[in-house]
């Protein structure tokens, strides 16, 4: 019951990879979802593996049963990856966005299942990141060679344009 639909998405959808990103406190499920792929969905040729804990780790997802493993952000370095899988090897060291408006809205019918009703006031709520990075040099933080330095953001047009589709596709209130 709990594979349910992910059984039915991977039997109607027939893909050519399936994608997982996990932080490190996800990634033992996502590596339980890695092992029922490959135990039932022997026609997936590709999971490829992202997020925190594979950045930090990506030996450990590779381990787990990942074909790939994307270091970093993602968004282009998985296009590529998609067009030409002959061209990369098994570790994947993205480059990172700079210019956060190059990335692509986000579509609405995806974000639906994630808005939120919160409290007993019954207002709808979505969480918007409007940037990346971080000011601080940690060292126990990714380590030197994976940080992007400094912060980086969506243009305030770009932000608000989004807050507007959201509050005229969903009526959220905040």
């Amino acid at each position: 019951a709990q594979w349910g639909d992910l059984d039915r998405q991977l039997d109607t959808l027939h893909p050519d990879a399936v994608g997982i990103s996990a932080m490190t406190a996800q990634f033992s499920d996502a590596r339980e979802v890695i092992g029922h792929i490959r135990r039932r969905h022997e026609q997936v040729p590709r999971i490829i593996v992202g997020g925190y804990h594979a950045s930090a780790l990506p030996q450990e997802a590779l381990a787990a049963g990942a074909d790939s493993v994307v270091v970093g952000e993602a968004e282009f370095a998985l296009r590529e990856l998609l067009r030409s899988p002959a061209e990369f090897g098994p570790v994947i060291k993205a480059r990172p966005v700079m210019d956060l408006d190059q990335l692509p809205d986000i579509a609405m019918q995806d974000i639906r299942p994630f808005v939120e009703r919160s409290g007993g006031g019954g207002e709808k709520g979505f969480y918007v990141l409007t940037g990346r990075g971080c000011p601080y040099a940690c060292n126990f933080c990714l380590g030197q060679e994976q940080r992007v330095p400094g912060l980086r953001f969506h243009s305030m047009d770009r932000v608000f344009g989004f807050l507007c589709r959201l509050h005229q596709t969903f009526g959220l209130d905040y």
